[in-house]
C-alpha cells in the first residue's frame, strides 16, 4: 500500500489505484486460502479431523 499511496498522490486516482490493490489482495488471499485448505486435507491425520464451518 505504500507504493499505492505514492502512485495515487502522483496521479490523483486514489479510488482506481486502491480498488486495484484491494482486488490483488483479495485474489492473493483467496488463492492462499484454497491452497492451504487443500494442503490441510492432504496432511490430515486419522482421528484428528475437525469439522469445517
Amino acid at each position: 500500500t505504500g507504493q499505492g499511496k505514492i502512485l495515487a498522490s502522483n496521479s490523483f486516482k486514489y479510488t482506481e489505484i486502491f480498488l486495484i490493490i484491494g482486488a490483488c489482495y483479495l485474489a492473493m488471499t483467496s488463492v492462499a486460502s484454497v491452497a492451504l485448505s487443500r494442503l490441510e486435507d492432504r496432511l490430515r491425520l486419522p482421528g484428528f479431523e475437525h469439522h469445517r464451518i
